[in-house]
């Protein structure tokens, strides 16, 4: 069901409202009143209203943050009778333990025909709303502490693992430049062999050519082979120089040697030239893998420097006089594009409930914080 909201401004010991009508009689969880606290009002720690109706009177009860409270069923227990027979009175407590009573604020229950005899419910008991709030404030410090707590151990982590991500980028470097010194050693030796390959490929293909030209001169029948005087001793015909049979097959079985030889020359130089590629290939991936490293190592190195976490204390005396209230504290090393985070409290040990409240209730007054070269800047806050 809409709430009826019955609005009352407490000033000095006044409580001033319009025509306040409550009812019919016996409803109950409709009506609700708010308050806007007027000095000394808006000093009080807690501020209660008690009702009464005739004889019946309710148990005080506590304006929560909101200022709202429901309306109980002790007010609305009986139609008015007359204008001195339901009234409310407010009661407001500061931290001193200074007390204020408004004047009695009068209202009406509204008669109706009795059809079910509504039984009185007296509500809830005002010192357990009390306690309610005080553990609701209780659990927001705490949360806020165990909050403030979790971010610096969020950045001791952050830390740490950029300094382990250092190590192992410092680790990739040096293993990067062994790779690159090995590389350039295997290129050296795999120079020097492909050096090596061709020159024994030229050697055995001018001994291919040189023989390949004694067999074609056989062939042409250029050179003879002759034993004039049958003592197994190969004579020159002609002028030229003769071989035996013998002598042109192992001619023939080097030219095939040769040949073989310089295909195997060719292969191992081949092999060589692939694996100096490779090398170089490899050589051009792990300085790519060297400079994303340390790329990242640079980026990581920002943002650990960015995680700044600073505790400041904003003494009362430190805001200033009237409003807007504002108040500056130093802090070294600050520029203006830090971005704050979310005011909190620290509590550790015993807390005093009084002081609890008193903080928590002052830590919401702060609305804005802002950051400039070597300062932070908690702005506006209410009173």
């Amino acid at each position: 069901m809409e709430k009826n909201i019955h609005e009352v401004t407490l000033t000095k010991y006044a409580a001033k409202a319009g025509v306040i009508k409550f009812g019919t009689w016996g409803s109950r969880g409709i009506e609700q009143l708010h308050i806007t606290a007027l000095p000394p009002w808006n000093e009080a720690a807690v501020i209660t209203v008690t009702f009464l109706n005739g004889r019946v009177q309710s148990e005080p009860q506590v304006f929560q943050e909101s200022m709202t409270i429901d309306v109980p069923q002790a007010a609305t227990s009986a139609a008015t009778k007359s204008r001195a027979s339901c009234k409310m009175v407010f009661k407001g407590i500061d931290q001193s333990g200074a007390v204020v009573y408004s004047t009695d604020l009068p209202y009406t229950v509204l008669n109706r025909t009795d059809i079910d005899g509504a039984e009185y419910d007296p509500g809830k008991n005002a010192f357990e709303q009390y306690i309610q709030q005080v553990g609701a404030y209780r659990d927001t410090a705490l949360n806020a502490a165990n909050s403030a707590r979790n971010s610096e151990l969020s950045a001791e982590e952050y830390a740490d693992s950029a300094k382990a991500a250092d190590g192992e980028a410092r680790k990739s470097a040096e293993s990067a430049a062994a790779s690159a010194a090995g590389i350039a050693e295997s290129e050296k030796r795999a120079a020097a062999s492909a050096a090596s390959a061709a020159g024994s490929a030229a050697s055995a293909e001018e001994t291919r050519k040189q023989v390949e030209k004694i067999a074609a001169g056989v062939a042409k029948g250029n050179m003879s082979v002759s034993d004039y005087d049958n003592d197994g001793a190969v004579k020159a015909a002609g002028g030229m120089k003769a071989y035996t049979k013998a002598q042109t097959d192992v001619l023939a079985a080097d030219i095939t040697k040769a040949n073989n030889r310089i295909a195997e020359v060719k292969t191992t130089a081949d092999a060589a030239a692939a694996q100096a590629e490779k090398n170089k290939t490899d050589l051009a991936e792990t300085n790519h893998t060297l400079a994303n490293v340390q790329t990242s190592l640079g980026g990581l190195a920002a943002d650990v420097d960015n995680l700044k976490y600073v505790l400041v204390s904003l003494p009362a005396s430190g805001w200033s006089g009237s409003a807007p209230y504002t108040q500056t504290v130093s802090v070294s090393g600050m520029t203006e594009d830090w971005v704050p985070g979310v005011p909190s409290l620290a509590f550790y040990g015993n807390v005093d409930v009084t002081e609890l409240i008193t903080k928590t209730e002052a830590l919401g007054c702060i609305k804005m914080i802002t950051s400039a070269a070597g300062m932070r800047v908690p702005g506006q806050i209410e009173r």
